[in-house]
């Protein structure tokens, strides 16, 4: 990387706006608009981004999901940790004797979310 390249990501440290389209290529990523700090926490709270999936959606994605996964003779299988309150996808490979070689999210992430949510619960715990 010559000084060219250096010059080029020095408007990275002017402030919390980024440059419009025009001064900020890099590399064939292009700026559109001006992002600021403002305007990044304003889309983070606008909540009509949010968008609702029907069951039939997810469905449809789950099924696509193990189409490609079949493609790399792998297979997923989705498990519900309900300690954790989240969704947990094993990858197995058909081809090491159905091997589980990754968990997503790893089962350290779903232990630290199980006990932070049992703190969380002794915290507001309520008695009617």
């Amino acid at each position: 990387m010559g000084v060219d390249g250096i010059g080029r990501l020095g408007f990275l440290s002017q402030g919390n706006s980024m440059p419009k389209a025009a001064d900020a290529d890099l590399g064939g990523i292009v700026y559109k608009e001006g992002i600021n700090s403002e305007n990044l926490q304003a889309k983070a709270n606008n909540k009509t981004n949010l968008q609702e999936y029907s069951k039939e959606d997810i469905k449809s994605a789950i099924r696509k999901a193990e189409q490609m996964a079949m493609i790399f003779d792998r297979s997923l299988k989705f498990k519900y940790v309900e300690e954790a309150n989240i969704y947990q996808v094993h990858v197995i490979d058909h081809a090491n004797d159905d091997k589980v070689i990754r968990k997503i999210p790893p089962d350290e992430l779903i232990h630290f979310i199980a006990r932070v949510n049992e703190m969380i619960g002794a915290l507001f715990e309520t008695k009617v």
